[in-house]
């Protein structure tokens, strides 16, 4: 996966070189994709299940202890599930570094590197949110025009080893002069994925429609108390969406970006904001 120096590829390109690049790399991409969608199940199901054993009279105005628990409960899961998220996304787009480098890479030492650079990523939004949103919030135009010459930074972090402002600068260096080809390659394929999406969409309501005309699946999910079939049919819908988002969707999408950031930066010469530090090591 060689990028051609003197030319960036149109979306289709792109999108075909990274499906190829996906076949060639599934097995290493899906193990990473495995930790958040093992959490995804495990939170849902420990939500239903505290639901479930909770009984329905403790949910009154006298009880505050129940909502509080609740409340609780659902904030330590949503702290977890975002720190998982950020891991695994970094870890997702490392894995794609490397293996372009074929090196082997292994879940356990990817994850942990990728914990280790938690902080540093998170920084590096803080300071793109605090460098786009003030132009966001009173002029659309030039907050979307900062927003897409600092696009790269989070890949410049993590491919690159940079850090703080210095990914910010980076990014503005390798973008200048090629935000429009960014800007129109990011936009083909996010308009590709609104017709995915939109296609999704209706495959569900056709589901949904189908599920309530048949009274078969209705006796069904009866036998469960807490669940009807339209509940019963929308989870396993929602969890099937995940599967093929997370394992399929998301790696190729992050190996587009990938691919348009190597494409970029080799399109110019290494910029002299400092030395790349912190790079992942392998066993």
């Amino acid at each position: 996966m060689e990028p051609n120096k003197n030319v960036l590829p149109g979306v289709f390109s792109l999108i075909k070189e990274s499906i190829d690049f996906y076949k060639k790399n599934y097995k290493a991409l899906i193990s990473i994709q495995l930790v958040p969608f093992v959490f995804l199940i495990i939170s849902a199901f420990v939500t239903n299940l505290a639901v479930f054993l909770i009984p329905k009279d403790a949910f009154s105005e006298s009880n505050i202890a129940v909502p509080i628990f609740i409340f609780i409960l659902a904030l330590i899961l949503s702290l977890v599930g975002f720190v998982i998220k950020q891991a695994s996304f970094i870890a997702l787009v490392k894995t794609i570094s490397e293996l372009s480098s074929n090196v082997v890479i292994s879940v356990k030492d990817i994850y942990k590197w990728s914990f280790g650079i938690l902080i540093s990523v998170l920084w590096v939004y803080i300071l793109i949110v605090l460098c786009t949103l003030p132009f966001v919030i009173l002029f659309l135009i030039p907050g979307i025009i900062i927003s897409g010459y600092l696009s790269l930074a989070i890949y410049s972090v993590i491919v690159d080893g940079k850090r703080g402002l210095q990914s910010l600068e980076s990014s503005f260096y390798y973008v200048k002069g090629n935000w429009w080809k960014l800007f129109w390659r990011n936009f083909g394929l996010g308009l590709l994925l609104v017709i995915i999406c939109i296609v999704f969409a209706a495959i569900i309501l056709l589901i949904m429609s189908a599920v309530n005309n048949d009274t078969s699946l209705n006796s069904i999910a009866n036998t469960a108390e807490f669940l009807d079939s339209n509940v019963m049919i929308s989870m396993l819908i929602s969890y099937a969406f995940n599967a093929v988002y997370l394992f399929v969707l998301l790696p190729i999408i992050m190996i587009y970006g990938y691919l348009l950031y190597k494409y970029i930066k080799q399109s110019k010469p290494e910029p002299s904001i400092g030395d790349s530090t912190q790079g992942f090591k392998t066993k």
